[in-house]
């Protein structure tokens, strides 16, 4: 893991709704090398994506 890997992490970590495009941005990446490295972060076990929970009644809180 490197400086950028951890870049992407902290952006991550502080709000996981960034678009790619953004993360890519921030880090001195074109989209899809920073897709790669998201990806194998995910792989490795560094990273885990929480999906989304949806209120079965449809309420907006």
């Amino acid at each position: 893991m490197d400086k950028t890997d951890r870049k992407i992490l902290t952006l991550l970590q502080r709000d996981a709704t960034l678009p790619l495009t953004e993360i890519a941005e921030q880090v001195n990446l074109s989209p899809t090398p920073c897709w790669k490295r998201i990806k194998r972060l995910e792989s490795d076990g560094i990273l885990t994506i929480v999906g989304s929970t949806i209120d079965p009644t449809g309420r907006v809180a």
